[in-house]
């Protein structure tokens, strides 16, 4: 079900009431329906989450523990297993509160709560996913500059064929990264996620090489999928500096928390108003586990 078609099946549920205020069950499936259909959420599904607070998110990094000869018999010496905490921030809440008089209402003007409540779910993600890109792309011109390859994806001077070997080389770079202090020693290619501009997919797809050509749908847009090499390419519309960026599925951490969604008549009047706000939380949780490709 689309989150507009949910939004709306909770209200008709209200039949006429004058008021209605999403409870914190809902509020909290409204939550998942944003964070699973959104671009920025695939950096994080692999990301275990340790607690949540009204001040902040902590996310819980499992390390690689050390490989030991077996001498003797027995299970050896225990070594203490190695965790590390990582703490993000909520942002700011932001809010929308609107209201329509009951001469809007008589004249034919929106009074439906689902149709502006979904709206507003759809341009706060946007705009938190645009906020999320663009601190990626500064992470990455700011402390990966090393690991750029330096090319433009969207030249007439190469092929779609070289455009492929790219990506694919992207990917692969991703495989075999290694930072001890995190504990990784290569990536496996089903944790590689590769974000491109979406005019970066459509040179792949005109290469009539992405058999497996597939569509998904998101909050705020139908962005493209598809798996090239192995791994899952998806067309990224945030993405500015940069044509594509290797990350994986644990890389960075968001949640987003709708904290109010409401509706009810403005007593004493005939009025209606609506308020929704909500709050986002971003983090890069794995600050090497990128690769990406920028024409300069």
């Amino acid at each position: 079900m689309e989150f507009k078609q949910y939004l709306s099946a909770l209200f008709a549920q209200q039949g006429n009431n004058e008021q209605f205020t999403l409870d914190q069950k809902i509020r909290s499936e409204i939550n998942s329906y944003i964070v699973e259909y959104s671009l920025i959420g695939t950096l994080g599904t692999n990301l275990s989450l340790g607690s949540v607070s009204e001040a902040s998110a902590v996310f819980v990094k499992n390390i690689g523990q050390s490989w030991n000869e077996k001498k003797a018999p027995g299970p050896g010496t225990f070594e203490q297993g190695k965790y590390a905490k990582v703490s993000f921030n909520w942002n700011v809440p932001l809010y929308q509160s609107l209201a329509f008089t009951h001469a809007d209402n008589l004249l034919g003007f929106p009074q439906a709560a689902s149709t502006k409540i979904a709206k507003a779910s759809a341009d706060f993600n946007d705009g938190f996913e645009a906020d999320c890109w663009k601190k990626i792309e500064e992470h990455l011109k700011q402390q990966l500059s090393d690991k750029k390859v330096v090319k433009d994806l969207l030249s007439p001077t190469i092929s779609d064929r070289d455009v492929r070997h790219e990506i694919i080389a992207l990917g692969t770079a991703l495989t075999k990264h290694i930072d001890a202090k995190d504990g990784i020693n290569g990536i496996k290619k089903s944790d590689i996620i590769i974000h491109v501009k979406p005019e970066v997919l459509d040179r792949l797809s005109e290469s009539a090489l992405l058999g497996n050509y597939a569509e998904q749908m998101f909050v705020g847009g139908q962005y493209s999928i598809a798996t090239v090499g192995g791994y899952k390419v998806i067309a990224n519309k945030y993405l500015t500096d940069v044509d594509a960026i290797a990350c994986t599925n644990f890389s960075a951490a968001s949640m987003v928390n709708v904290n109010a969604a409401n509706y009810e008549r403005l007593a004493p009047t005939n009025d209606y108003g609506i308020y929704y706000e909500a709050m986002g939380l971003f983090g890069i949780a794995y600050p090497t586990c990128f690769r990406y490709i920028a024409n300069a």
